[in-house]
Parts: C-alpha cells; structure tokens; sequence
C-alpha cells in the first residue's frame, strides 16, 4: 500500500468513526446488518444472533474516551457485546472497564460509506457470519459475511432523554480503588431508561470498581425515590466511608458531583461542583457506566476476584461461597434456607478467570491447582465475607516451579 492510499484510508476511517461516535453520544440507536445474510445482529436469550429487524435490534455505538476502539451496547437489555470468555463465539453481558474483550474496532470498506469489518480489540479476530451463526475468528478479504451495515438513526421513542432528570457522578482523583455503589427505587408503573413498566414497585442497584482518574457515574429517572450513594476505598486503612441519601430526584436538585482524594493512609471526600470532575459525561445518559438489574437481581455484587493466568500450564480454579437464608444467588432467586454455591474453571495462558460475589455471600474459598504440573501451586484463598473479596491475583512459572501473587486489579 503505498502513502497516498494510507493517507487516505486514515482519513476515511478518522472521519466515518467521528459520525459514529457523535452519533453515540447523541443517543442514537442503530442497527447492524450482515450483508451476506441480510438480517440483523440481536440478542437472542442473552446471545448474539441474526434475525429480522425489530425492536430487539437496536444498538448503541459507545466511544471510549482517548480511544477511535468502540463498545456495542444492546438498546433494550443494556449488555455489551464481547468476546472475554471464548475466543471464537462472541457473548452479550455486563462488562469491566478495562476490558479490551469488549472494544471493537470498526474498520470502514472503500466505497461502501455504511459498510465496517468490525474488529475485536483483545482477539484480534472479525465479528462474522461465514458458518452461520455469529463467530469472531479470522475471515478471507472476499467475505460478505464478515461485512456489517451500521446505520445511524435517532430512536424512535428515546425513553432515556424523555425521562432522565439528573446524574450522579463519584470521581476518582485519589492513590486508591474505590468501589462505589449507587441505588434507587423506581415506583410501580413508571418506565425505565429503557421506557418498560412493571405493575410493581422496582430496586435498581448499579456498582463499579474505580481506580485513579475513572468515574462512576448514572442518570436518574424523574420518579426515582430512595437514592443512596456509597464508595469505600479498596485496602484503605483509613475508611473512606462516603455516604449520602435523597428521597427523590427532585431532592437532588440537579446533577450531583462527588471527588475523591488521597491515599489509602489518609482518604478524603467530598460534594463538589461538576465542573470540577466531570469531562461532558455528565448529563450524558448514553454514557451510563453501571449495569442495571431488577429488584429481585438487586444488590448481588459485593465482592471481585479474578486469576490471570500467564503460567506455561492449565489452572484448575475451584469457588465455593455460602449464602444465608433470604439471600439472592446469581440469577436473583430467593432461598429460605442456606446455600453453598460452587463454581469450576480451567483458564489457560493468557485467560483471565472472573468472579463477582453476591453481597450476602460468607466462607468464600477459591482454590487454584496447576494441571500437570510437578511443582504444585498449592493456592488456597479464604475471605470471610464478600467486602473482603476485592482482590485479583496471577499466575506464572511453569510446570516445574509454579508461582502465584496478588496483582493490581486496576
């Protein structure tokens, strides 16, 4: 290729990406056809699939700040697609700001002003359709099944502008993680940021790790009642314990702005004017970064634990946790008696292995064994409530001396 057309190809791709990524921030949905098949990526029962164009297939086009990589968000269930835990079927679900799994890159086709190979930015592989069914994996120049129309359109009924009133923004300007929680009440009949009424009263409950210069942010709902603002500095031996509650929206009395500051010796905090914090994503609603859940999935992450594997061997990772009576498991289903819950994994070099711990969670124990290896791991990690499990570790060595430490999760 010679200058002339890089120069060109780069000026093509600057340009399309900016009329997507403006559009993004002005709530636009889109859809996303396959060109060989000519139907539409949708999420089918928590899956990406192809069907006809409907309601269930429009999506946002998210920016990432300092970045030309974009994220796809599903308008009516809020899940972003991403490829974190298979390299070649890609899935729908609640993401971690760091992921590269979840960003994509859309590369423009000459000639064709609506037409992207859409790129993942962790795999290095292409979203396509060539088996029939939608994969990520390497494609030949010729496909059509690895060509996407991405239109631009405005929502025909953008339930997020017509019913958000204001947002709360927690900032990170300190030498800590913090994680922060932020929950409200919606009343019974009143539509959701994505216009859905429910004859009952409905609990929403949005949490986020952040670390040094990343926010938390969420916009409310005109009607929501109850609101409660949280963030505790993660291994600080000075508690942060930021705490705030509002009756209703309207008590806010605007958009509201929290920084924090200093180091896990010494945390600070406090309410500040948004100007002060805040970059543009504030009013914002395309930009939520919380995953919202129903009352019944309410309040289920209170802690976080992943393994990063970049040993020479297989990891064997063993999870078991205990839920008390009343508590909520993963899938928001209630128990009048106790439960243990236990998960197993093999991750392999250059996997991550994740694990969100319901906030009840007690007695959580993650055992990580080496497959084969002479030397063992012998990794054994006990916490004894689910606030204390906000830590990330890694694996490396090989089958004849097997290493393990903790790591920073930001």
């Amino acid at each position: 290729m010679n200058t002339t057309r890089k120069m060109l190809t780069a000026t093509a791709h600057t340009w399309v990406l900016s009329c997507l990524l403006l559009a993004s921030t002005m709530a636009f949905s889109q859809t996303i056809q396959n060109v060989w098949k000519k139907t539409y990526l949708t999420n089918q029962n928590g899956f990406p699939g192809l069907s006809e164009r409907d309601a269930n297939s429009e999506w946002v086009i998210e920016s990432i700040s300092g970045s030309t990589d974009v994220r796809i968000r599903h308008v009516r269930s809020s899940l972003y697609l991403h490829s974190e835990t298979d390299a070649t079927t890609p899935a729908l679900g609640p993401i971690q700001p760091g992921w590269w799994s979840a960003m994509w890159v859309l590369e423009p086709v000459a000639g064709k002003p609506d037409q992207f190979r859409i790129k993942n930015k962790y795999r290095g592989t292409y979203l396509h359709v060539e088996t029939g069914t939608i994969q990520t994996g390497a494609i030949q120049p010729g496909w059509l099944s690895a060509l996407w129309n991405v239109s631009r359109e405005r929502m025909a009924n953008d339930y997020i502008r017509n019913s958000i009133a204001s947002t709360i923004t927690v900032a990170n300007r300190s030498g800590y993680s913090a994680a922060v929680t932020i929950s409200y009440i919606l009343p019974a009949n009143q539509p959701d940021a994505q216009g859905n009424k429910y004859h009952e009263a409905r609990s929403f409950v949005m949490t986020k790790q952040i670390a040094l210069t990343e926010d938390a942010y969420v916009s409310l709902p005109n009607t929501a009642i109850d609101i409660n603002v949280t963030a505790d500095g993660i291994a600080c031996t000075d508690p942060l314990d930021l705490s705030a509650n509002f009756a209703n929206t309207a008590a806010i009395g605007g958009n509201k702005c929290y920084k924090l500051w200093g180091t896990l010796f010494g945390t600070e905090w406090a309410d500040v004017d948004c100007s002060e914090v805040t970059q543009g994503n504030t009013g914002d609603a395309a930009f939520d970064n919380f995953f919202i859940g129903e009352a019944k999935k309410a309040g289920l992450t209170g802690g976080y634990v992943s393994v990063f594997n970049q040993s020479g061997y297989v990891a064997k990772i063993s999870a078991v946790y205990t839920l008390p009576a009343g508590a909520a498991d993963e899938s928001g289903q209630l128990s009048t008696q106790p439960r243990s819950v236990t998960k197993n994994e093999n991750i392999a070099l250059g996997s991550t292995w994740k694990m969100s711990v319901p906030s009840a969670a007690i007695g959580i124990v993650v055992t990580v064994e080496g497959v084969a290896c002479i030397d063992p791991l012998n990794m054994t990690l006990a916490f004894g409530t689910a606030k204390e499990a906000n830590n990330c570790y890694k694996l490396w060595g090989t089958i004849f001396s097997t290493e393990w430490g903790t790591i920073s999760c930001n």
